[in-house]
């Protein structure tokens, strides 16, 4: 609840803090979602772990990843 109440304060005060729209690396990764079926997909995270494990996802679920 107050990190939902803290996200709406800085988008209302930031409005184009992020874009418009979805980032180029999130349009291309729902296109292979969507190419290869896929129903569900996965959340990111911006984490210190990320090159690790989001490679490993990916690779689980098709997308590639292996790139360094």
């Amino acid at each position: 609840m107050v990190q939902r109440a803290h996200r709406q304060r800085t988008y209302g005060g930031h409005p184009g803090m992020y874009g418009e729209g979805p980032s180029e690396p999130a349009v291309h990764v729902a296109a292979v979602f969507k190419a290869s079926g896929a129903r569900e997909g996965f959340s990111v995270m911006a984490t210190d772990g990320f090159p690790r494990t989001g490679r490993r996802t990916c690779r689980r679920y098709g997308a590639g990843g292996d790139e360094e």
